[in-house]
């Protein structure tokens, strides 16, 4: 049986990815195999020689599940906005049954 839990907040830089990297983490050093996941990012950087959010990153690096970025993160967007305006700017849309087929994925991945 596999658990999930879904961390949300009212506002950007208040400490949303933070916990939920310190949550992945601790779990992870309990023998638990945890991953965490940032299926809509907006706000792209180089880190480490790769295009990614700073957010799906922390995440990633936080946990003990190797899923590559774009099973952390369906959907990335270049622009530093609400991801509904980012997407808009690209041209594209955030389908909500790729981000549950993510999530299923990670689930499958987590399971041994």
């Amino acid at each position: 049986m596999t658990h999930g839990c879904f961390i949300t907040g009212t506002d950007t830089e208040i400490g949303k990815t933070t916990i939920a990297a310190a949550i992945v983490s601790l779990l992870g050093k309990t023998g638990l195999r945890v991953a965490g996941l940032k299926p809509v990012a907006a706000g792209m950087s180089v880190i480490n020689g790769e295009r990614i959010n700073e957010d799906v990153h922390a995440l990633r690096s936080a946990s003990n599940v190797t899923l590559r970025v774009d099973e952390v993160a369906p959907f990335q967007f270049e622009a530093a906005c609400a991801p509904h305006v980012a997407a808009a700017l690209e041209g594209r849309s955030i389908d909500r049954g790729r981000i549950l087929a993510a999530i299923e994925a990670a689930d499958r991945k987590s399971v041994v």
